[in-house]
């Protein structure tokens, strides 16, 4: 558990300590990744009681999104739009957050996911094929399709240090097994084996 002023580069961009409970959406700021979705899920999270803030990091790719984003931070001091950062330091940046939240409504497999998981934190992702076969077990089991699921999960999750350490244990260890160099290994050697038969 971090030090309650203990803060990495995401905490210290957003002005925030350790103490605060912090939820990242990695998500390119487009209306197939539904960063607006995100805001609507930690506005009832802080209805249910729970002071969280969130982080949407990802570049500005469609105009009318980031207006809407830069709208509604402006009325929610608890939603932070900060500067992407650079690829060395996302292993810190995702140890800043609680929770990392996906709310895609369509893509391939999120790197971002299997990023988050890699770093060892608790992933709440939008039950899409893409993101479910991404996502370890048990995070998959709790894949939202509506918002009021997604607050109730993450209301419980972010009220638990323990739980949400459990179901980081396991998404570290599925990415690893899964999408690590032994996998790749075993699937190029598999590949290449249907090749010359």
């Amino acid at each position: 558990m971090r030090h309650p002023l203990a803060r990495g580069p995401l905490r210290e961009r957003c002005g925030l300590g350790a103490d605060v409970p912090l939820l990242l959406v990695p998500s390119g700021l487009r209306p197939g990744k539904d960063p607006l979705r995100a805001v609507r899920i930690v506005d009832g999270i802080r209805a249910s009681g729970v002071p969280a803030h969130a982080a949407i990091l990802g570049l500005p790719i469609d105009a009318a999104i980031v207006l809407q984003l830069a709208d509604a931070a402006r009325s929610r001091p608890y939603l932070h739009l900060p500067v992407p950062f650079t690829a060395d330091v996302m292993d810190a940046v995702y140890a800043d957050a609680d929770l990392v939240l996906n709310t895609s409504r369509f893509e391939g497999m999120s790197n971002a996911l299997l990023e988050a998981q890699a770093a060892g934190r608790p992933v709440l992702a939008t039950a899409i094929p893409a993101n479910l076969a991404g996502l370890s077990p048990r995070a998959a089991a709790a894949a939202f399709t509506d918002d009021a699921s997604a607050i109730a999960t993450a209301v419980a999750w972010l009220g638990s240090v323990e739980l949400r350490t459990e179901i980081a244990r396991e998404g570290h260890a599925f990415v690893g097994k899964r999408f690590g160099l032994d996998a790749e290994r075993k699937a190029l050697e598999a590949a290449w084996r249907d090749a010359v038969s």
